[in-house]
């Protein structure tokens, strides 16, 4: 077992991944020297650091052009709309799972599904459901997710309605 400081007591000539990283270095596959433990409130666990030894260290390997190639291309990835195929400049969140159109972004529209209303609130609904059956609440990152696709449920339905008015005086 590791040997295990309290916070800011470690010795020198260790450090956490982080540190190395600044330094220029990585832990280069040795293992834990030590663990760094800070205390927290409230019956809670502490807070866990692993330190590697500064003297093992090896330094960072050199990012080359396949490796920048890859990493573009994982980000691409992450970028990339599944249903509309476009790259969306943002990654898109998993919990939503394919970009957001909005009305106020017509060249961001070409080639997208436009949700209705009740898709946005089926979608919101499905988060709140998911959090409190498997929680017993809505977390606070979910619920404002909710609250977006909340938002844009009216903003769809405001734009279904003007639609909808636009068509019946074409027809007078």
């Amino acid at each position: 077992m590791a040997d295990v400081y309290r916070w800011h007591l470690a010795p020198e000539g260790l450090a956490t991944r982080r540190q190395l990283r600044a330094m220029g270095l990585r832990p280069g596959g040795q293992d834990v020297a030590a663990e760094l433990h800070r205390p927290r409130r409230r019956g809670r666990g502490p807070l866990v650091a692993y330190l590697y030894r500064i003297d093992h260290a090896r330094p960072v390997r050199p990012m080359t052009p396949a490796r920048t190639a890859a990493l573009a291309a994982a980000m691409r990835a992450r970028r990339t709309c599944p249903n509309c195929r476009a790259d969306v400049g943002y990654c898109i969140p998993r919990s939503l799972g394919m970009c957001v159109p909005l009305p106020r972004h017509p060249a961001h529209l070409e080639g997208h599904h436009l949700m209705t209303a009740a898709e946005y609130r089926a979608a919101a609904e499905r988060i709140v459901t998911k959090d409190t059956l498997s929680h017993g609440a809505i977390r606070p990152d979910d619920f404002r997710k909710a609250e977006i696709l909340a938002q844009l449920a009216v903003s769809a339905a405001i734009s279904e309605t003007t639609r909808a008015r636009g068509t019946e005086h074409a027809q007078c």
